[in-house]
C-alpha cells in the first residue's frame, strides 16, 4: 500500500490512499525430464496453463482443490512440476483470490539433458496433463 499526502490549498494535510497491483512477468527454460519449480504460491488463489497452441487456460493448480495431476507437488510456496514435457512449455499465469494476475512465467523446453533422462520422460504417460480443463 502508498500512501499519499500532499497540500492543497486548505491549511490541513488530507490523507488518500492508493492501490497499486504489481504483475511480474518471467521467463524460465527447462530441460526436458527435468524439474520445474515455480516460486509463485505465496499470495496465489490458483495457477493456470496455456500451451503455445492454445487459446485457453486450464488449471494446474488452486488453494481448494490443490494440483491437477501425479506430476505436480506443492513443497513451502513453490508450485514443483516433475518430468517437463514439451507439451508443458507455454505460460503459466498465478491468480490472487480477487481473480488478478500477480505472476506471468513464459515456460519455455531447453532440450534434453541425457539420454536416461530423457527415457524417463517417455514414461511419463501421454495423457497425464498438468492442469485440467476446468480453469
Amino acid at each position: 500500500m502508498l500512501n499519499i499526502y500532499y497540500h492543497n490549498d486548505q491549511a490541513e494535510l488530507e490523507r488518500q490512499i492508493r492501490t497499486y497491483q504489481l504483475h511480474i512477468q518471467d521467463v524460465v527454460s527447462v530441460k526436458t525430464g527435468e524439474e520445474l519449480k515455480l516460486d509463485v504460491l505465496s499470495n496465489a488463489d490458483k495457477v493456470q496453463h496455456q500451451s503455445r497452441r492454445s487459446t485457453g487456460w486450464m488449471k494446474v493448480w488452486s488453494r481448494t482443490d490443490g494440483g491437477q495431476s501425479e506430476r505436480t507437488t506443492i513443497s513451502d510456496v513453490n508450485l514443483i512440476i516433475s518430468y517437463f514435457t514439451a507439451r508443458d512449455s507455454g505460460t503459466c499465469r498465478v491468480l490472487d483470490p480477487d481473480g488478478e494476475i500477480i505472476i506471468t512465467v513464459t515456460v519455455t523446453e531447453s532440450g534434453t539433458e541425457s539420454k536416461e533422462k530423457m527415457h524417463n520422460t517417455d514414461d511419463v504417460k501421454s495423457n497425464d496433463a498438468i492442469y485440467s480443463s476446468d480453469a
